[in-house]
């Protein structure tokens, strides 16, 4: 009988375990939006083109990338389009800024009135370098080591707010992730850099995002990949993943029963 038992709490154990693995895991991936603007043309701005307006000191194209204007103030300036409310904006890192400089992402900004979701990185030789969320005050933060070629975003989709590294030559990274509902309206994107050390950013990209991404109708062909290319787990689960979770729930109902006929009740009943 000892054996039995702990034979069924084991399976018991496996059973919830397969339960739990059974949920839904698909949350999309980043970027789901294409570039937006880069900068290959010739040199103009501020504001960088026709499709954005400068905030403060504003940014150029110069060589093919931007630079803020400024050499004394921060340097802001947001799309013309409001995107949203569920968007996501990113860009690449050129050229690093100086020491103690910075720059910043923004999403669901609205002129004067909403701040929205921003990511900043912070350039820090003595302490560190940082990424930093930020809503209506710091959300999160991570430490970090910059490298010219980096790519960073930020995304806000319903009330779930995250941000994003891409090291050079690598894939993107979910740094983190909040649930936050301060900022629920669309907006517009938004970029900001220091006055330190000039840096240089190429290939804005951004949009509106879907909450929840569609399965795909159709199997594109070569050499058209698409933007929404599931991978063979993603697939997996979207074809399989309501039947395996009723199959986990069932051994799970099951094995609790089992438990409960041969571990539980015998002691009590030989106590009657």
């Amino acid at each position: 009988m000892k054996r039995i038992s702990i034979i069924l709490s084991i399976f018991v154990i496996l059973s919830i375990s397969g339960l739990a693995l059974a949920s839904p895991v698909y949350q999309g991936s980043f970027p789901q939006s294409g570039i937006l603007d880069d900068f290959n043309r010739a040199d103009e701005g501020p504001p960088p083109s026709s499709s954005w307006t400068t905030l403060q000191s504003g940014h150029l194209v110069l060589s093919n990338q931007i630079y803020g204007v400024s050499d004394i103030e921060s340097n802001v300036s947001t799309t013309i389009s409001t995107y949203g409310p569920d968007s996501e904006a990113y860009v690449t890192l050129t050229s690093l800024p100086g020491n103690t400089g910075w720059m910043m992402l923004n999403v669901r900004f609205q002129m004067g009135v909403v701040v929205g979701y921003s990511v900043y990185i912070y350039r820090d030789d003595d302490n560190g370098d940082t990424v930093t969320l930020y809503g209506d005050g710091e959300l999160d933060s991570s430490p970090i080591t910059l490298q010219a070629g980096d790519s960073f975003g930020v995304s806000a989709v319903g009330n779930e707010i995250s941000y994003y590294h891409k090291p050079v030559g690598q894939a993107w990274e979910m740094l983190g992730s909040v649930t936050d509902s301060f900022y629920p309206d669309a907006g517009t994107l938004l970029i900001g850099s220091t006055y330190d050390g000039d840096p240089a950013m190429d290939d804005f990209g951004g949009g509106t995002v879907e909450a929840i991404p569609p399965t795909p109708t159709s199997v594109p062909t070569p050499p058209f990949l698409g933007p929404q290319r599931l991978d063979f787990a993603e697939s997996f689960y979207l074809l399989m993943g309501p039947f395996t979770y009723l199959v986990a729930a069932a051994v799970t109902i099951l094995a609790i029963f089992l438990f409960a006929v041969f571990v539980v009740l015998p002691p009590i009943l030989r106590r009657i």
